[in-house]
């Protein structure tokens, strides 16, 4: 276990190492989003997430269709979320977003890919800012 999560924290960092040389002003995520994504199974899921900053970090939680939840913690540099998380059954993985900023015409979205280190497969998950929440 300790093994797994040593290497997910190295891939978090090789992830996020990239900090952009052209720093932009950091971007508030924190808010709800609508949550959709791919299972391993090719089946769809969804639910919403949860993004709060913690100094220079983010906390998430997903609360998906069925009961599922699952915590992470992520680093933000640009516009790249690299999260290392953990559902309620005990799996434990890293995803990797790209940040979309809100518009005038559509919401904030993070597109990403999350990370089966036992199975070895990518797979898909879009969060979609339905809400979002003063910085405290």
């Amino acid at each position: 276990m300790k093994r797994r999560l040593l290497f997910l924290a190295m891939l978090l960092l090789v992830a996020v190492r990239g900090d952009v040389l052209t720093q932009s002003p950091p971007m508030s995520l924190a808010g709800t989003y609508g949550c959709a994504g791919m299972n391993p199974n090719g089946t769809p899921y969804a639910g919403r997430a949860e993004i709060a900053q913690h100094g220079e970090t983010w906390d998430l939680r997903w609360e998906l269709n069925g009961g599922q939840t699952a915590l992470g913690i992520g680093l933000l540099r640009g516009n790249v979320l690299a999260v290392i998380f953990q559902t309620s059954d005990g799996f434990i993985g890293l995803a990797v977003y790209t940040v979309s900023p809100a518009t005038e015409t559509a919401p904030m979205r993070l597109v990403g890919h999350w990370l089966d280190p036992d199975g070895g497969g990518t797979y898909t998950e879009t969060l979609t800012q339905t809400e979002t929440t003063a910085p405290r």
